[in-house]
């Protein structure tokens, strides 16, 4: 995904940077009470202000089994809460991040179960070679999800990075993004950026 992105701040649904320190710019998103850390030179916005219909048309048309997918990103309600995009793209790709909050969960969804449809979700999407395990991040526990696929357009693998957390009855998925090629290069800030997501 390929995303031009302005920084932003203000108004309780966009990403307000509240410290930077540590080369982790922390942004807050008060409306879904989390805040977390990213690479300080990243530029982060809202979904909506991130993805115009432009750009969902042309993933559509580069790989049109993500329509539903992207439907849902570029409604006015998308779960997507938070992008955050490295400006010096890889050979085309830039790494980037989306934090997605899924609020309208079933009463009585215990955090394994939350886990399990989770990973489910992802083998309906086809993908193979899913490696998953559980960490503990200071938010909470965590599955962690490390797969590689060649969807949405992108002539190389991207690899990636994938952490749900479900707390409170909510549901969080910090979602970090690159080139397969990339990913040594990317990891550790994407493990620092994960164990700064922090719950207001």
């Amino acid at each position: 995904m390929l995303l031009a992105i302005a920084a932003c701040g203000g108004g309780d649904d966009e990403p307000e940077q509240i410290a930077d320190e540590g080369g982790l710019a922390t942004y807050e998103v008060a409306s879904f009470d989390f805040s977390i850390g990213v690479p300080s030179d990243w530029r982060t916005a809202s979904a909506d202000k991130a993805l115009n219909e432009e750009a969902l048309d042309a993933m559509r048309e580069a790989d049109p089994e993500l329509g539903p997918v992207l439907d849902q990103i570029g409604a006015p309600d998308s779960p997507i809460k938070l992008i955050a995009v490295d400006p010096a793209p890889d050979e085309g790709f830039s790494a980037n991040l989306n934090v997605v909050v899924i609020e309208e969960i079933p009463a009585g969804t215990t955090r394994e179960e939350y886990f399990q449809a989770s990973a489910a979700q992802l083998e309906g999407f086809g993908l193979t070679g899913v490696e998953e395990e559980r960490v503990k991040l200071p938010a909470g526990e965590a599955a962690s999800f490390r797969y590689e696929h060649s969807r949405g357009g992108v002539d190389q693998p991207l690899a990636v990075l994938q952490y749900v957390l479900f707390e409170n009855e909510v549901g969080y998925t910090l979602t970090y993004t690159s080139l397969a090629a990339a990913m040594a290069s990317h990891q550790d800030e994407f493990e620092r950026s994960a164990r700064s997501f922090r719950l207001l």
